[in-house]
Order: C-alpha cells, then structure tokens, then sequence
C-alpha cells in the first residue's frame, strides 16, 4: 500500500502533499534537507481590475475634452476623486488607481480651462456691450 517514498499515497488527488516520515525533506531515515528553497522573487499578486468608477471617471474625463465640456468635466473630476478615496480606503481595487487619477487631472484641468474661458466671456461681453 505504500509507494516508493515510503509514505502512503493522498486518497484525495487535489490533497496537499504530506511531508515524509520523519518530519523533514529527503529520505527516510537519513535527515533531512530542510526546507524547500523558497524563490528569490515573490509571486506578483493578482490585484483585481479597476472598478466601474474609475472607467467611468476617465471615460466622462475624455468625453470633456471631446464633446460636453462642462456638463462631463466637472461630474469625471469628483467621481474620480472619491475613487481615489475610495482605493485609499481599502474598498475599492488599486488597480483602478492609475485611470482615477488620469481622470482626476484631466476633470481639473478642463474645470480650470472652462473658468477662465467663462471669465474671458463675461469681460468681452462686459466690455463690448453698448451704453
């Protein structure tokens, strides 16, 4: 009933492996190695995908700078910042992190630009009006 390594063989095949008697790595009866040489990298691990904020933010970002202006900046500029809150928080995934933040500047910038183009409007219009 036992196999070549002198131990006998999982009954269940998706069972972890069980160490040797004698509680160590190698032959029985001979010692043991010690433990198994862990690799000289860690494992990336798997981090999610970005949540549907993030793409929503950025997507409302470059329809801004596309069509809507402000009717999309400014909502891209606060969705994407309470993502960014959001990732800082724990309760949404990093991976997300890179295109919130994308958003968030983008949604700044186009808000800052909308002011001052508004501002140059309200002048001209103010100046060039007829008395």
């Amino acid at each position: 009933m036992y196999n070549q390594g002198g131990w006998p063989p999982n009954q269940d095949p998706y069972a972890p492996n069980q160490q040797p008697p004698g509680g160590s790595f190698g032959s029985p009866g001979y010692g043991g190695f010690g433990a198994p040489i862990q690799p000289a990298y860690q494992q990336p691990g798997y981090q999610g995908s970005a949540s549907g904020r993030a793409v929503a933010s950025l997507v409302l970002a470059i329809a801004s700078w596309v069509a809507c202006s402000c009717l999309t900046g400014v909502p891209a500029f606060f969705l994407a910042r309470s993502e960014l809150q959001a990732i800082e928080r724990g309760e949404s995934a990093p991976a997300g992190k890179g295109l919130a933040q994308a958003a968030y500047w983008i949604g700044l910038l186009n808000m800052v630009l909308m002011g001052i183009v508004m501002v140059v409007y309200v002048v001209v219009f103010l100046f060039l009006m007829p008395r």
